[in-house]
């Protein structure tokens, strides 16, 4: 492998590494909070904010994210909805689809928690509020953190869709420093013998090439 290639395009992969810490960090806070703001709603006692913050699980849970980076991208423009960017574009995409499951995995903790917790709070005279706040949140810690962290993780493991519609990431950043690199590896790779599942041969375990049933 010949490393003086990647040594230099070492700033564009320190550039992408960098936008790609930024905008999972930004998207982790914001999925985060926006989570247990729907998962407070979900568990409310007013049926139609509810219903309405099930729709949103509904709608951003059951589509691709790539299609709704595209879509608020082209469509702010479309739309003449400000001149949003391609950083807040991918953000706000990331914090709408883990938000979404964030704010389950909220409400699966919330509803963990046993209801004489809310009765004796509404005995010693605590508001809903207060109750959610200072008793419900930190009894739901132990049982949320291990899911939030495998949930979350997934906005540092998605490089490929902000990419996608053009944030400057590690994936993005990548691809100049690949156009001369043509090794017999990558060429081997890319041959259709190793790429196609049409080809009739493979090799057997004794090392000759047989046909496939």
């Amino acid at each position: 492998m010949d490393w003086s290639v990647m040594w230099s395009n070492r700033d564009l992969y320190g550039a992408g590494l960098w936008a790609t810490v930024e905008l999972s960090v930004a998207a982790i806070a914001t999925c985060t909070l926006l989570g247990l703001v729907i998962a407070a709603i979900r568990t409310s006692r007013i049926p139609v904010l509810a219903q309405l913050a099930r729709c949103y699980l509904e709608v951003f849970r059951g589509t691709p994210l790539l299609v709704q980076m595209l879509f608020i991208y082209f469509g702010a423009v479309y739309l003449n909805i400000g001149n949003i960017t391609v950083f807040g574009a991918a953000l706000l995409a990331l914090t709408l689809f883990q938000g979404a499951y964030v704010a389950e995995i909220f409400r699966a903790g919330i509803e963990a928690v046993p209801h004489g917790q809310w009765e004796a709070s509404r005995v010693l005279g605590l508001t809903r509020a207060q109750t959610f706040r200072s008793v419900i949140l930190p009894q739901t810690r132990s049982i949320v953190l291990p899911r939030w962290s495998a949930s979350t993780s997934r906005s540092s493991r998605t490089p490929r869709s902000p990419s996608s519609s053009a944030t400057p990431n590690c994936s993005a950043r990548a691809r100049p420093s690949w156009t001369g690199w043509d090794t017999p590896a990558r060429r081997t790779w890319r041959s259709p013998s190793c790429t196609s599942s049409s080809v009739p041969r493979c090799r057997s375990s004794s090392g000759g090439w047989r046909e496939r049933p």
